[in-house]
């Protein structure tokens, strides 16, 4: 039995087959964070996996390099998937919001360089909606200019805390259980 997350991962794969092309930035809403994370996951592995030259890397097989690349995207050791979450604060303990100078440190910092393994680089931005205005301002350049090697998806439970700005850069996509009122748009 396929689990909720696979499925929603083929969901994200069949948009990016419909439309003929990956674009720069999603949203991914949803009330789970297990449903977010299992929806991109499987979206990296299959755009990290792509790759043609696989003997190249070392793998007999093309199923050899895909586990491969699901097995460090899972464990957040694959160095073209970059996790962005609440920092440690000093004393113990985690922030509760996404700051301005996180964003610039660890996104807008790093996005012009090239992949490391593949084609893409993927930024999981988790709890993008406690990301703070002035981050949510210094992430727009990114969005309306990512390199074109450079994904971008912002997990969140609630779409009404991100600027009108940063939601008209992204393609939503609703994971698991909503309310209907809130999917309609």
């Amino acid at each position: 039995i396929r689990s909720r997350g696979e499925a929603l991962g083929r969901k994200m794969k069949e948009i990016k087959i419909s439309s003929n092309r990956i674009h720069n930035a999603y949203l991914l809403l949803g009330q789970e964070e297990e449903d977010l994370v299992n929806m991109a996951n499987r979206f990296a592995i299959t755009l990290l996996s792509e790759e043609k030259h696989f003997q190249e890397k070392g793998f007999a097989t093309k199923e050899q390099y895909r586990e491969n690349i699901a097995l460090r995207v899972k464990k957040r050791e694959h160095p073209d998937c970059i996790l962005v979450d609440f920092q440690d604060k000093p004393g113990g303990g985690k922030k509760s919001s996404i700051g301005v100078d996180q964003i610039r440190e660890e996104v807008k910092g790093t996005a012009d360089i090239s992949p490391k393994e593949g084609e893409y680089k993927l930024y999981f931005l988790k709890h993008s909606d406690k990301m703070t205005v002035e981050a949510q301002n210094a992430i727009l350049k990114t969005l309306e200019e990512a390199p074109e090697h450079v994904i971008i998806l912002l997990f969140a439970q609630n779409e009404t805390k991100l600027l009108p700005t940063v939601l008209s850069r992204v393609v939503k996509i609703f994971a698991g259980e909503m309310d209907t009122a809130r999917r309609v748009q």
